[in-house]
């Protein structure tokens, strides 16, 4: 059963379906980005009820800012196919919705999206319609995009005084965790490290990578579970590495590593937020 309510001091925003069943809300808005916008709140409300109030309510606001922002407007495929960007996500995000997407690793999926200076837009099934592409070509052309606008510049170390660098992306391009999707290019950053890379995505702009020395994985973990909590966009507590063919994959440690126990656990909580505690 849907409830309606008016809505008044929002531009555009005519009125707001409340589907209680599905715990979601249909947004109908106006004017040139005309159409309704469903928002799913489980997420939501699992990123912010342990908040304070202020807190809340500032993240529910940025929330809705972004689902109701102008959607970047569609093209024909030659012209859209340039605008196109992978990106990582939780698995929940897109609850029941038909965007674009893919298992990439364990609880987190690769989605494709349209990218404009103001915003992006999720791609969709009638978006590949639409193109007259199949899925495929979606995310080939997406990920050969990103890899496309890359720089060394873009990489920075996190304490240059250090016995060891971990180093972070400062590209400031809100496509940092994709550099994962891209084959290669966590196993390229080995020549920075003693060892396999270690990688962190604890929220949508972030990418941490460090070596395998064990206070390094460590210090990374830290990192990785604080941001993770403090952001109200989080991706994933847990760490990443390569496999012998450069493949990006899930840390394992042996159970007599030293830092065994926080990596097991912040993989744990990661199953744990995506399959029960939303």
């Amino acid at each position: 059963m849907q409830v309606a309510h008016v809505v008044e001091g929002l531009p555009d925003v005519e009125l707001v379906l409340q589907d209680a069943e599905e715990f979601a809300l249909d947004v109908v808005v106006g004017g040139e980005q005309g159409g309704t916008h469903r928002i799913y709140l489980d997420n939501l409300f699992a990123a912010t009820r342990d908040l304070e109030p202020s807190e809340r309510r500032a993240a529910i606001d940025r929330f809705c800012s972004e689902m109701l922002r102008p959607r970047a407007a569609r093209g024909s495929w030659p012209v859209d196919r340039e605008r196109l960007r992978p990106v990582l996500r939780a698995r929940m995000t897109f609850s029941g919705m038909p965007v674009v997407r893919q298992s990439a690793l364990p609880h987190l999926v690769e989605a494709v999206v349209i990218d404009s200076p103001a915003s992006i837009a999720y791609a969709t099934a009638d978006d590949l319609k639409s193109w007259g592409i199949e899925r495929d070509l979606a995310f080939e052309t997406a990920r050969a995009n990103l890899s496309a606008t890359l720089s060394e510049d873009d990489l920075t170390e996190v304490d240059p005084g250090a016995p060891r660098p971990i180093v972070h992306v400062t590209a400031e391009d809100d496509y940092e965790p994709s550099r994962l999707l891209l084959q290669g290019w966590l196993a390229a950053l080995s020549t920075w490290f003693e060892g396999p890379p270690v990688a962190a995505i604890p929220h949508r702009s972030a990418l941490l990578v460090c070596g395998s020395h064990p206070d390094d994985i460590a210090r990374l973990q830290q990192i990785a579970d604080a941001e993770y909590d403090a952001s109200p966009g989080p991706l994933s507590p847990a760490l990443y590495t390569v496999d012998p063919e450069g493949v990006v994959v899930p840390l394992r440690l042996a159970e007599g590593h030293p830092v065994h126990g926080a990596v097991r656990s912040a993989h744990a909580r990661l199953e744990w937020d995506e399959e029960w505690n939303r």
